[in-house]
């Protein structure tokens, strides 16, 4: 492509999104979503982060409430952070942004470990495009940044299962307050049955 027909592109409609469980968020998820705004402002792109509706003790303690609110704190100024909860999975959002919000460029963003795990979207973005007689230009964009040992949704738990707030707090999103890490370490136990 010209650099001419890529600027072109720039007027069109585009979007980078991130779909993860957060329950609850880590550092590792505010990290994300900076690059998410880098990668925003680079090529004029919308920033939405959604997050599973899902609730139960096992993988996901948190309150959709609770999360929300705790997932607002976090973000950087430039990421919105969608409340559809009819949204349950990358796929249902992708056909979303295509068919309803009228997107054709979309990026999605993910850790290093799930890039592979999404290679069908590109044939589910083709199609889609085609329902709407639109060329979509997705890709699945790995984040910068390595995933840091000790920080993840699991480790999160068992940080909370053992009462152990230090570690918690450790890896918990830099952009909260101490007061906010420990609201939700505390409704991470309960939503735990702890």
């Amino acid at each position: 492509m010209s650099f001419k027909n890529y600027l072109k592109t720039l007027d069109t409609p585009g979007i980078i999104f991130n779909f993860s469980r957060m329950s609850p968020p880590h550092n590792e998820h505010y990290i994300l979503t900076q690059d998410m705004v880098s990668y925003a402002k680079k090529y004029k792109l919308d920033a939405v982060l959604y997050t599973s509706q899902s609730v139960n003790q096992k993988k996901n303690p948190l309150q959709i409430s609770d999360k929300i609110l705790f997932l607002k704190s976090m973000v950087p100024k430039g990421v919105r952070i969608s409340e559809d909860s009819s949204l349950k999975t990358p796929f249902a959002i992708l056909e979303d942004l295509i068919k309803n919000k009228g997107y054709t460029r979309i990026v999605f963003m993910v850790g290093s470990d799930r890039v592979n795990d999404f290679q069908r979207m590109y044939q589910y973005a083709k199609e889609y495009g085609k329902e709407i007689g639109k060329e979509i230009d997705f890709k699945v964009q790995q984040r910068k940044a390595k995933r840091t040992e000790g920080m993840s949704g699991t480790h999160m738990r068992q940080y909370a299962k053992n009462n152990d707030f230090e570690s918690f707090s450790k890896f918990a999103p830099s952009s909260l307050s101490k007061a906010e890490i420990k609201s939700m370490f505390n409704k991470t136990k309960i939503g735990m049955g702890i």
